[in-house]
């Protein structure tokens, strides 16, 4: 059950539930959640606290929008490694790094690196070997 991304309408219902007369373990049952979730919005809801999403903790995202935008437009082309690109938004005011254009190529957009593999063309006497094997072979 993912809990975590509950809606806010789904936490006032269940307060509204609860208000209503309804026992916090069949309101637990009726919107499919652990009670212990219900008893948490229950409690959030009597020290009088916002039942929507909390700030999420940690450091907050360095890239922006609009860097994302340049990002997403400078993979179509070709030779644009992460550290052209970086450079690219370093120049345009974006601090951000080849590890975070490489982080958000590799996670959001699913984009990794490779080397294209080059194929040998044939010499003259391999298509010669190729083509007496053929009519040895055929007969």
């Amino acid at each position: 059950m993912n809990v975590k991304n509950s809606s806010e309408t789904l936490r006032n219902r269940a307060v509204g539930m609860i208000i209503g007369g309804m026992v916090q373990k069949d309101v637990a049952k009726t919107l499919e959640k652990p009670l212990r979730t219900i008893q948490r919005w229950w409690a959030r809801y009597g020290r009088g606290q916002d039942l929507g999403h909390k700030v999420s903790a940690g450091r907050p995202k360095t890239i922006t929008r609009e860097a994302k935008i340049v990002i997403s437009k400078s993979l179509g082309k070709i030779r644009q490694s992460t550290r052209k690109i970086a450079i690219k938004l370093k120049r345009k005011g974006y601090g951000i790094s080849k590890s975070t254009v490489h982080r958000y190529l590799k996670e959001t957009i699913g984009a990794t690196a490779y080397k294209r593999p080059k194929i040998p063309k044939l010499t003259e006497k391999q298509r010669e070997n190729r083509l007496n094997f053929c009519i040895e072979r055929e007969n």
